[in-house]
């Protein structure tokens, strides 16, 4: 027996095992996919202290319904009734709150800088680039770096100049942008494969639980493994690979994409985002990374036309 199973091969399930591993306890990690099979293979490899302001804010529930239902928008949910989603909703409805805001802003920021500082090895300090090219969503930038700025984060608010200094091979049109200064940024599959060196990793899928009082035994697909504890780290799986814990786990899976390219002639070294097109683009040596930016969990983000022409027009791939 083990002292701790952790279920699930990505970031958050091989952190904890390095620490729990640190701790002097056993712990045996398990994913069907292997090492960074999922999110943490091909996300933009952000690490911002700036997304401070939580994701159910006031609005935000709004925006995303008027957009869930168009295949054109950054955000979109095939139409289906599901108890689910719609008690995930309404959930999020009920967060959406100035009151909430207020309150998660300095522990979001806490939780995010204190992340950052467990990252530092691997992270490149650049900052973040939020860049729009509409006044409105310039305006809303603003009063965003505003915001962060009153919670202590550093931000600067950056003209086209500014912005084209940092980015001289950008071709879109944009009026302004905000420059996140204290975020990173890492290439997230090195970061994971380099932390899960030493780490007991098994490739095999969990297929179900056996719970008597306090001993867990996972069941996989090439045999039980019996622990003291066990760490759920399963992402958008969670809720099935626990269902026979008689969890109701509130995750509802969002699709994302991402593109990897061979860097352009002209060097990005500041990761941005395009703000209105929910782009983020992230240089990673001699590639960058575009991938789609999550803003309301449990919407299917979808590429398409309209986005893959923002991106040739940004003049990044």
């Amino acid at each position: 027996m083990i002292d701790v199973l952790v279920i699930g091969a990505g970031v958050i399930g091989i952190s904890a095992a390095r620490f729990i591993a640190a701790s002097g306890r056993s712990v045996a990690v398990v994913d069907k996919g292997g090492v960074a099979a999922g999110c943490s293979r091909g996300n933009a490899g952000l690490v911002v202290p700036s997304h401070a302001i939580p994701l159910a804010a006031p609005g935000a529930l709004w925006q995303g319904v008027k957009w869930m239902f168009n295949p054109e928008s950054p955000f979109y949910i095939k139409p289906r009734l599901s108890p689910a989603l719609l008690g995930w909703l309404w959930r999020f409805g009920l967060a959406c709150s100035a009151k909430r805001v207020e309150r998660a802003i300095p522990l979001l920021r806490d939780l995010h800088r204190a992340s950052a500082a467990l990252f530092e090895e691997s992270l490149a300090r650049r900052g973040l680039l939020l860049l729009f090219r509409t006044s409105k969503g310039f305006e809303g930038g603003i009063h965003e770096a505003q915001v962060l700025s009153d919670a202590g984060l550093e931000t600067k608010v950056l003209d086209v100049p500014s912005i084209r200094a940092l980015l001289p091979g950008l071709k879109t049109d944009v009026v302004g942008g905000v420059h996140c200064l204290e975020d990173g940024h890492l290439d997230p599959l090195r970061f994971v494969q380099g932390w899960a060196k030493g780490v007991d990793v098994r490739t095999e899928d969990v297929v179900g639980f056996d719970v008597d009082g306090r001993r867990v035994r996972a069941r996989t697909s090439t045999g039980p493994i019996d622990a003291k504890e066990v760490v759920l780290a399963a992402g958008a799986w969670a809720p099935e690979v626990a269902r026979d814990l008689r969890l109701k786990i509130p995750i509802q899976p969002g699709k994302g994409y991402s593109l990897t390219f061979s860097a352009p002639a002209t060097a990005v070294d500041v990761p941005f985002i395009l703000s209105e097109d929910r782009v983020a683009v992230t240089p990673m040596g001699d590639r960058l990374r575009l991938a789609g930016t999550m803003e309301l969990a449990g919407l299917d983000l979808s590429i398409n036309e309209r986005r893959v022409g923002a991106i040739r027009r940004a003049g990044v791939a």
